[in-house]
């Protein structure tokens, strides 16, 4: 490292590379065991959560306060995958590969996925709705009715330890 300019050791993309190297060395090994600790820490919300789920079998999104759904009834059982027709399958799918990764980086990277596929199936559905008043202006998708599809797709998951894997993204994701 003393061998390299000085141009080199301060330039910001050297310094994200070195860190996101450092990271996934790091929580590759560390990673289960910090996760199990925020587990611990989260045991009681977690189970809360998971009582609290158990009683939404067949939670639909205008349940949590958004009427943006292309119908389909969502998954009474959680062990089962939404279905193609459940309202925003593919945010519940990413975010129940949210257990299979270790680093801060990487669960980050997946919570943001989610949001970004709630988002396109949002903005989906109002473009359809508008089809049906071809009069009426173009609506964006915005976070009044963002933040309760990404509720419904939290809850539609089912990850009682959701709790635990927010507060250990937001301990260690870098600043960056």
């Amino acid at each position: 490292v003393e061998q390299l300019p000085a141009r080199v050791l301060s330039s910001p993309v050297w310094r994200e590379q070195t860190h996101a190297f450092a990271e996934e060395r790091l929580f590759r090994s560390l990673g289960p065991a910090l996760m199990l600790a925020y587990e611990r820490k989260h045991s009681a919300a977690s189970a809360a959560l998971a009582a609290r789920q158990s009683l939404l079998p067949r939670l639909q999104p205008a349940h949590v306060g958004t009427e943006l759904t292309r119908g389909g009834a969502a998954p009474a059982n959680a062990a089962l995958p939404p279905s193609a027709s459940s309202p925003y399958s593919d945010g519940v799918r990413l975010l129940r590969t949210l257990r299979l990764y270790r680093t801060p980086r990487e669960k980050a990277r997946v919570l943001l996925q989610m949001c970004e596929a709630v988002a396109r199936e949002g903005q989906r559905e109002l473009d359809m709705a508008a089809t049906s008043w071809p009069s009426a202006p173009r609506r964006l998708l915005g976070a009044e009715e963002l933040l309760p599809l990404v509720v419904y797709v939290l809850l539609q998951a089912r990850l009682p330890q959701i709790c635990a894997e927010i507060d250990y993204v937001g301990t260690f994701l870098p600043e960056s």
